[in-house]
């Protein structure tokens, strides 16, 4: 109702308003300290009384709906509040008692792969019960540097484009103390959830969850560290079902021009960190503009021989390129569980040293939408990577798929 709005809208503006007042005071004059929470209390106590919940009643999506009410209805749907599992506390520096030398001794309960596990034959990556940060076998991230050759018998190949498919409109866009997420819809009746068929098995499809991005990136390419690292996460299924595919795209910042789909992912996250900032009464940025999904179509990719294949659909459209380093790792945050395909493509995104900036800032300026303070597990140089893991060649191979190993046929087309 849009009485019921506007109330709620009110007690969103006047709760930032006792907030500040409280905060100048306190320390002055604790008797004003007194009389402001009283009038809190008293005001929630009148809105009770006459059917509004008070303030501290309203959950966070529903404060966070309250502010976005009187602005773009879209952006409710597309911001997301505070997730039904806990980020596990950990950090990126060597200096904090939870810092990556310690990972291992992390309580890992309710860690976000909880509701992939047992359940039955759709997905069950019931290792991420145990932690494994300490396992040494298989562990991610590594530098990577080929040591067999390729001998996937085809490219990823994704589904051709249908009507409902999930576009960045469906997408779910939060902060995380460590990174930039954007969820895809768990129910398929919502859109058509993004799929992928990796070479070198069978036929099993791939269901996409979640794109992150990180800085700088997590693998190295022969030595390299690049600015940035884009995945794009996926459960397995039927055989696959206790396994995930992670597709790494590497951020290059030393393009003159920005990348025009990044922009849109980069205005979505920054949406998000604004209206936390409004929730919480803090008002360090200015409301940025929505930028919509470019329609410019994607590239095909050019083959060796001339031959011409199809663009991916979204969201695997931004990929740069076709070809890919293959191995079998592990997440790099606790639970660091060994269940990992890794496709990482050899040809980095190219993005603006600008909008490297924004991604970076976003992330290490991250604010707890709940205590409102910041909260990042960055380290002290600003970096959510984790250490590069020793690759044990004896036990595990890295495979560089290229125009000049390439063992299928070359060109196949889209599913």
């Amino acid at each position: 109702h849009k009485g019921k709005a506007n109330i709620s809208n009110s007690m969103t503006k006047l709760s930032c308003q006792r907030r500040q007042q409280v905060n100048h005071t306190a320390w002055r004059h604790p008797q004003k300290l007194a009389r402001a929470a009283k009038r809190i209390l008293l005001f929630n106590f009148i809105l009770q009384f006459k059917g509004y919940k008070g303030l501290a009643a309203l959950s966070p999506a529903i404060q966070e709906q309250t502010i976005t009410s009187t602005g773009d209805e879209t952006d409710v749907r597309n911001l997301q509040s505070t997730p039904a599992f806990q980020y596990l506390k950990f950090s990126y520096s060597n200096a904090d008692e939870n810092g990556p030398q310690n990972w291992h001794k992390i309580n890992i309960e309710g860690n976000e792969w909880e509701k992939y596990q047992d359940t039955g034959s759709t997905y069950n990556l019931d290792r991420t019960k145990y932690n494994q940060c300490n396992d040494g076998r298989k562990a991610s991230p590594i530098n990577l540097r080929s040591d067999i050759n390729c001998t996937a018998t085809h490219e990823i190949l994704t589904k051709d484009p249908r009507n409902n498919d999930c576009q960045i409109e469906d997408l779910n866009f939060r902060i995380t103390p460590y990174s930039l997420r954007a969820d895809f819809p768990e129910d398929s009746a919502d859109c058509n959830i993004p799929t992928v068929d990796l070479p070198n098995g069978f036929p099993f499809l791939w269901d996409a969850i979640w794109m992150e991005i990180k800085v700088r990136s997590e693998h190295l390419v022969d030595g390299r560290r690049y600015d940035g690292e884009l995945v794009i996460a996926h459960l397995g299924q039927e055989r696959d079902n206790r396994e995930v595919a992670f597709l790494s795209v590497l951020l290059d910042a030393s393009a003159y021009e920005d990348n025009y789909k990044i922009n849109t992912y980069i205005s979505r996250w920054e949406k998000y960190a604004y209206q936390t900032e409004q929730r919480c009464g803090v008002s360090s940025m200015k409301a940025p503009n929505k930028l919509e999904y470019p329609d410019i179509p994607s590239e095909d990719f050019v083959l060796p021989d001339g031959q011409l294949l199809p663009p991916k659909p979204f969201p695997y459209d931004i990929w740069p390129t076709i070809y890919f380093y293959r191995y079998r790792g592990s997440l790099t945050i606790p639970p660091c569980t060994s269940m990992v395909n890794w496709r990482v493509f050899d040809e980095p995104l190219q993005i603006s040293r600008r909008q490297m900036k924004k991604l970076a800032n976003l992330i290490n300026n991250y604010r707890d939408p709940e205590t409102c303070k910041f909260a990042t597990y960055a380290s002290s140089v600003g970096e959510t990577a984790r250490p590069l893991q020793k690759f044990d060649y004896v036990d595990a191979s890295i495979a560089h798929c290229t125009p000049e190993n390439y063992a299928g046929e070359q060109g196949k087309s889209n599913k």
